[in-house]
């Protein structure tokens, strides 16, 4: 796997550790390095890539850090089993969100569709006044046949009529918001926190009453501003990873 010239092609300003990551990152989804396997030394790795060993240990750390990799001491270094490696916290209703990108490996089923009054809580959320007909939705994502998340919507009615009826097995919700009621998600706002599992979700997820998760309550618009959806997900810690990038302004990081 010898990368000839690697130093010399990389695209201007990118470290070069950056794009160590990058190309291993890149085998490792293609299989080259499948689930389980030993990556080459750091040596090895060194001569393949023409880079100084602090190059390779910076973009290995970089792999562990998202999830991709784990070293055993005295043993070298393996691909994990892959979890989400999700943008929750950047690119989330484009073309690179999470329900595209993984849909190879994500299942949905739909544990509940009705029309319904909106409690009080979710109508203020929704910026609305009581008796808000809202579509309630419940649905378990799985990831590789496993309960990855359990996601909760309301959705106003008047924007999705008939929304309750339809078949949202193995959908993307956004997605059938946008190509059956020409309803684009532009923007979102996220909270991401950590709770521990009620009796409930931890019998959803499969996982023991009080295993912490991570809490993520959105708030979706449309591009004039009118919210479309207000959603708790409940996912499993041991099966995602979010990723963001962040750029510097000058020194400010």
């Amino acid at each position: 796997m010898t990368d000839h010239g690697f130093a010399a092609v990389r695209e201007p300003g990118a470290t070069l550790y950056g794009v160590v990551q990058s190309r291993l990152r890149q085998q490792i989804q293609d299989d080259e390095y499948p689930p389980g396997s030993k990556l080459p030394s750091e040596s090895q790795l060194c001569a393949d890539f023409r880079v100084s060993r602090p190059v390779v240990r910076q973009a290995l750390k970089l792999l562990e850090d998202q999830g991709f990799i784990y070293r055993q001491h005295g043993k070298g270094t393996f691909v994990a089993e892959p979890g989400l490696q999700s943008q929750l916290m950047a690119v989330a209703v484009g073309p690179d969100r999470d329900t595209l990108r993984y849909r190879n490996r994500l299942r949905t089923e739909v544990l509940l569709s009705r029309l319904e009054t909106a409690a009080a809580a979710v109508a203020r959320e929704m910026q609305q006044g009581p008796g808000l007909p809202v579509v309630h939705l419940v649905r378990i994502r799985y990831l590789d046949g496993e309960p990855l998340a359990v996601l909760e919507s309301y959705l106003p009615a008047s924007l999705f009529a008939g929304l309750e009826d339809r078949d949202l097995t193995d959908e993307s919700l956004y997605e059938v918001l946008e190509q059956h009621y020409g309803s684009k998600i532009h923007k979102l706002r996220r909270n991401i926190g950590v709770g521990a599992l009620t009796d409930e979700l931890a019998d959803r997820l499969s996982q023991p009453m009080g295993t912490p998760y991570l809490r993520v309550s959105s708030l979706a618009r449309l591009a004039d501003g009118t919210i479309a959806e207000n959603s708790i997900a409940s996912y499993r810690g041991d099966k995602i990873t979010l990723t963001t990038e962040l750029e510097a302004e000058g020194d400010t990081l």
